[in-house]
C-alpha cells in the first residue's frame, strides 16, 4: 500500500472557497450601499430640519423670515452632509 499524505488545499477546494466568497460579496455589497445611502439621507434630513427650525425661530422673534439684505445666505451654516464630507446624494 502506497499512501500519499499531502498538506494544503487542492485547486478545486480553493475555487469553491473563491466562489463562496464571491457570492457573499455579491449579496453584501448592494446591501451595504443601500445602508450608506439611507444613512446619508438621514444626515441630510437632520440638517434640513435644523435649518428649518432656525428659520422658524428667527420668524418667531422678528415676525419675518430673513432676506438677502439681512443675510445673503441665511442657511449657509447648515451644510449637507454633516461634517463637510463629500456629497453622495443625487437630486
Amino acid at each position: 500500500m502506497n499512501s500519499r499524505h499531502t498538506n494544503g488545499f487542492t485547486l478545486i477546494e480553493l475555487m469553491i472557497a473563491v466562489v463562496i466568497v464571491g457570492i457573499l460579496a455579491a449579496v453584501a455589497f448592494p446591501n451595504y450601499s443601500a445602508y450608506m445611502r439611507d444613512s446619508r439621507r438621514a444626515d441630510c434630513k437632520a440638517v434640513m430640519l435644523s435649518a428649518a427650525n432656525a428659520l422658524e425661530r428667527r420668524f418667531s422673534i422678528e415676525n419675518r423670515y430673513p432676506d438677502e439684505e439681512d443675510d445673503p445666505d441665511p442657511i449657509a451654516a447648515f451644510s449637507c452632509p454633516i461634517g463637510g464630507r463629500s456629497s453622495h446624494l443625487r437630486a
